[in-house]
């Protein structure tokens, strides 16, 4: 988020700079809706390899291998949470 400016962001999301404004008040408010939204992903999958009902080991895997995808798939994730 260091070094990145608002109107940066906007170019790169393709919005104007008063879209970005409307919806976020700050670039700091932006960033912690990203942050809660990467938290509330990695809540979900965490949830759902514990709700398969199986033994530690294979719930990790499945916890572990699900984070994985996201990440892999998702660099934005990995920003947010500063694993990159």
């Amino acid at each position: 988020m260091a070094g990145t400016s608002v109107r940066d962001i906007a170019r790169r999301a393709r919005i104007r700079v008063s879209t970005l404004y409307h919806h976020f008040a700050s670039k700091d408010a932006l960033y912690q809706e990203v942050q809660e939204r990467v938290h509330g992903q990695v809540r979900e999958l965490v949830v759902s390899a514990l709700g398969q009902g199986l033994d530690l080991r294979e719930t990790t895997r499945a916890a572990v291998g699900a984070l994985f995808d996201l990440f892999r798939s998702n660099r934005v994730a990995l920003r947010t949470l500063g694993l990159e």
